[in-house]
C-alpha cells in the first residue's frame, strides 16, 4: 500500500503547518493547514502525528473528498477544501502555498491543491504524520 507522508514543520498558538508527498511521486509541493495541538480535543486540535488510513468520502456538505479514519478519539476528520484556521474543525486543508493574509497564516490555492490530490490518491493509502519541530 503507497504512503502519504506529512512532516509538520511549523506550529504556533494559531495554526500547524506542513508538507504533504504522496508516496514516491513527484508533484507540486502540497501544502496543509491545521489547528494547532491541544491534546487532539475536538474540533480545536490538529490530530496526533501517527499512522492513519486514509479513504474517499462523500457528505452533503464535502463532496469527494479524503476521511482520515482510526484517529484516537476521533470522526470524521477530512481533507476538505479551505485557505484559513477558521475554515476548519480540526479536518486538514491542503494548499499549493503559503502566506500571511494581514497576521494570519494560511494555505493558497487549495482547490488546486485538493484536485492535484484526487489525481495522487486513486486507492485507500495510509498517512504518516510526523512533527519535524519536535513533539507537539
Amino acid at each position: 500500500m503507497s504512503k502519504v507522508f506529512i512532516r509538520r514543520y511549523y506550529q504556533d498558538e494559531d495554526v500547524t503547518l506542513g508538507v504533504l508527498n504522496v508516496g514516491h511521486h513527484k508533484h507540486l509541493p502540497i501544502y496543509t493547514l491545521e489547528k494547532p495541538w491541544k491534546d487532539n480535543q475536538r474540533n480545536i486540535s490538529c490530530i496526533p502525528h501517527g499512522v492513519y488510513k486514509i479513504r474517499d468520502y462523500t457528505s452533503l456538505k464535502y463532496k469527494s473528498v479524503f476521511e482520515i479514519c482510526n484517529v484516537p478519539n476521533r470522526s470524521k476528520i477530512l481533507f476538505h477544501v479551505g485557505n484559513y484556521e477558521n475554515e476548519t474543525q480540526g479536518c486538514i486543508l491542503p494548499g499549493l502555498g503559503t502566506q500571511y493574509y494581514g497576521n494570519q497564516l494560511m494555505v493558497t490555492r487549495s482547490g488546486d491543491a485538493m484536485r492535484a490530490l484526487k489525481e495522487l490518491i486513486k486507492e485507500d493509502m495510509e498517512l504518516d504524520i510526523s512533527n519535524q519541530y519536535g513533539e507537539i
